[in-house]
């Protein structure tokens, strides 16, 4: 099961949110549980070392850069939103 951050959402919920805020066409699937892991180490990492960093030095460990891999099998595809969409057309149907 995936983790909820302090804010009550989870990362891969927050990734998906500035996709949409970006008007980028890529979702990550929900039960990305791999990226979810790996989003919250990397979090855990910056916020730690940012703790003892004020002024320049925070603004310069602000300015790296920090990768990390999203497989296929964790974006969501048009197969995926299509059977979505027909099990949401299917729940229309029967209300």
């Amino acid at each position: 099961m995936l983790q909820k951050a302090d804010i009550g959402c989870t990362y891969i919920q927050i990734v998906n949110a500035v996709f949409r805020h970006q008007n980028q066409l890529l979702r990550v699937k929900d039960d990305a549980y791999r990226l979810e892991g790996r989003l919250r180490r990397a979090c855990s990492a910056v916020k730690s070392k940012l703790s003892m960093k004020t002024g320049n030095q925070y603004r310069k460990y602000l300015a790296g850069i920090y990768d990390i891999a999203v497989y296929e099998n964790e974006i969501v595809t048009i197969a995926d939103l299509e059977k979505e969409l027909k099990e949401q057309k299917l729940k229309n149907e029967e209300i």
